[in-house]
């Protein structure tokens, strides 16, 4: 063979082992720094701590979750995952794994942060329906509707937060069980309104209103939510040991106003919230079935405040 064939024969194998090993470098490289899922279970569960006042706030923490998250995405977790919703989606649901697989088998401070995890994965679920619902309106006043419902609901949830939060430390006198009590209600507040939402989103919305309306019952079990969470606060309070209350005065008295307040943060938010829905479900594709899903949501707010759930 040609000296000259040879040397160049040569000389191309050298160059595709050379561009071979970069790759292979290269790919290594961006493998590992791929973040692992485990790595973000503090940052998802300090983003529980953002705010969140309005629709806008929604998506803001939206997106902060997707800063958070993303980083771990590997191809694996969801093969056909393309966009980074679904990149964002694919890593929660591993989140929720682990922290149902194992920090839900540990202690009570891991146990916490697991109902964390669970709030910030279901409320990202949450607000991508939200969008879903949106991009769905077709007419301005059904998005105004739509958005109108989403802001007094956050103010209502809010509300209810500050209720079980209040009622936890008043139950358990502080500690990790007050702990437990506090991420367990926002974990199941979340999931009440992503099975909500989701409802929502599969009844489907149309352009024009209809005179369908929420009826006495739902008016009727919105009052009786509240009258219960007023009575309950009211035992809360005198259910505290006489010898705790002097011992500790400053916790006591910050609680049991926090709930007093909770309460009338109820009281105010449910009829807002009650009039925005009633308003939103007039552009819904079935209000009945809307009316339902309402019912539905108020009779898990109930059991919720009644510590049924």
């Amino acid at each position: 063979m040609n000296t000259k064939i040879i040397r160049l024969i040569a000389i191309a194998t050298v160059t595709v082992l050379m561009v071979g090993t970069v790759f292979t470098a290269s790919a290594k490289k961006r493998t590992s720094k791929v973040k692992s899922v485990t790595s973000i279970v503090q940052d998802i569960r300090n983003l529980e701590n953002t705010p969140v006042t309005s629709r806008a706030d929604c998506k803001t923490l939206k997106g902060k979750i997707e800063a958070v998250a993303l980083p771990c995405f590997k191809k694996t977790m969801d093969k056909s995952a393309v966009t980074k919703v679904q990149k964002t989606k694919a890593v929660l649901s591993q989140l929720d794994e682990y922290a149902a697989q194992v920090l839900e088998s540990s202690s009570n401070f891991d146990m916490a942060d697991a109902g964390y995890i669970h709030k910030m994965s279901n409320s990202y679920f949450t607000f991508d329906t939200y969008d879903q619902m949106l991009s769905k309106a077709s007419s301005s006043d059904e998005r105004k509707a739509i958005e109108s419902e989403i802001d007094a609901w956050v103010m209502l949830q809010n509300a209810l937060q500050d209720y079980c939060t209040n009622a936890s430390y008043l139950e358990s006198y502080g500690g990790s069980m007050a702990l437990l009590g506090v991420a367990g209600s926002g974990w199941t507040l979340s999931q009440i309104r992503l099975n909500d939402s989701g409802e929502l989103l599969r009844i489907g919305t149309k352009a024009t209103a209809s005179k369908q309306s929420l009826g006495n019952i739902d008016i009727d079990m919105a009052t009786s939510i509240i009258q219960n969470i007023g009575n309950n606060a009211n035992s809360l309070k005198e259910s505290v040991d006489d010898d705790f209350k002097k011992s500790e005065p400053e916790y006591y008295n910050t609680f049991a106003r926090g709930i007093t307040d909770a309460v009338k943060k109820v009281t105010e938010a449910m009829p807002k919230w009650l009039e925005a829905r009633n308003k939103m479900l007039q552009y819904t594709a079935n209000p009945k079935e809307a009316v339902e899903a309402t019912k539905s949501l108020l009779e898990d707010i109930k059991k919720l405040t009644n510590n049924e759930l």
